[in-house]
């Protein structure tokens, strides 16, 4: 059996590996003065990144932010102001729209892979400018744009519980044959959280993204979904079972466990990443890899001993499957728990008290009894379809 040691050796090295290989979408942002960008891009990020003067600039009035910790990067437009004489679009026309033709020219990685075009209900209105922007950034980017209309907590509501302004300014998108997505978004004011639509903009922009590595770094980088996160690390839980379950397809001995639980670890490392705990400082994520080399033994060890009676000496490829979907499930809980509390109160996880506490063993016992289910519904199903 691997030592502690050896888990804190491959927690490290997978924890490195992972963060290094994530693939960055490229975001750009777009609105006028005023409009809440900055605070919308915190706010999904889950920090100060759209910092005044801290971004590179590409072009005048382009400026691209890439967070150290977050595996994104931001293209934040300068913001334009409405006057009685119109809207100044020559510095957007002149420098912005050639620089994005310029990157889309490029292999992807260096694309601008989504855009959020931000216009503000407290405007009263949509200009020109926008139509004719919104139009170009539409046909530049084949549709991977949305519009996001920002400071809805001053719209009023219609009796059907709609903004009065929201369900306006959709109505003029749709005539001037604008069919894009349309996201409201409220104010973040006095410590108040008012998402509205914050959860359906997450979930299209990881859609809309044009590779699974993009999505999966969006998914990774944005921290006000804790849902996404969650589906996300269900679906590589289930990957990685399948690929546990066929390295044990030939029985193989105990004492040569750490074929499957190397591949294990490389699941806890795994759905840490998707819960974004590679972004928080070093003294947390430092306790969690230690926790997580220090844990995993003995969860391993714990879940070969309620099969050996079973098995003998081996492990078969429905055992293997079992421990790491048990495994990943209450991992996947734990994680939930973890940003829910940070999220909610601003509490910083207590690493050693969620690996020890019994309800995590009480989630890999559910993940077992759910894993059964699943397989048994799934053999019944196998059976009614003649295989």
């Amino acid at each position: 059996m691997a030592t502690t040691n050896d888990y804190e050796k491959q927690v490290n090295e997978e924890w490195q590996r992972q963060v290094e290989e994530l693939k960055k979408p490229n975001i750009m942002i777009v609105g006028g003065t005023g409009v809440g960008k900055s605070s919308l891009v915190n706010y999904v990020f889950g920090e100060q990144v759209a910092k005044v003067g801290s971004g590179q600039p590409v072009t005048r009035g382009m400026h691209r932010y890439e967070p150290k910790n977050i595996p994104i990067v931001l293209f934040d437009t300068e913001g334009y102001e409405i006057s009685a004489a119109g809207v100044d679009a020559s510095n957007f026309r002149t420098n912005i729209l050639p620089k994005i033709d310029e990157y889309q020219a490029k292999e992807i990685k260096e694309q601008i892979h989504l855009a959020w075009y931000c216009i503000s209900i407290s405007n009263n209105r949509i200009t020109d400018f926008d139509i004719d922007n919104v139009k170009l950034i539409q046909q530049k980017l084949n549709n991977r744009c949305a519009i996001i209309l920002t400071q809805c907590d001053n719209d009023e509501e219609d009796s059907n519980g709609k903004g009065v302004k929201a369900e306006l300014f959709k109505q003029i998108l749709r005539e001037k044959d604008i069919q894009l997505n349309v996201f409201e978004t409220a104010a973040i004011t006095n410590g108040m959280d008012l998402p509205l639509d914050i959860e359906k903009l997450i979930d299209w922009s990881s859609e809309a993204l044009p590779e699974g590595d993009l999505r999966y770094s969006f998914i990774v980088g944005q921290k006000r979904s804790i849902q996404a996160k969650c589906e996300l690390a269900k679906k590589e839980v289930i990957r990685i079972v399948s690929s546990t379950a066929a390295t044990a397809l030939i029985p193989i001995p105990i004492s040569d466990a750490a074929l499957i639980s190397a591949q294990q670890l490389y699941m806890a490392t795994r759905i840490a990443s998707i819960f974004g705990m590679s972004s928080m400082g070093n003294t947390v994520q430092n306790l969690l890899k230690t926790q997580i080399a220090s844990s995993f033994g003995i969860l391993f060890a714990a879940s070969l001993t309620k099969f050996v009676p079973i098995l003998g000496s081996m492990i078969n490829s429905a055992v293997a499957a079992t421990i790491t979907y048990s495994l990943g499930y209450a991992l996947i809980k734990l994680f939930e728990k973890a940003c829910n509390d940070y999220l909610d109160n601003g509490i910083e996880p207590d690493w050693v008290n969620l690996f020890s506490n019994e309800s995590l063993w009480g989630d890999v016992r559910e993940g077992m009894n759910q894993w059964k289910t699943e397989m048994a519904d799934k053999i019944e199903q196998a059976k009614r379809e003649g295989y």
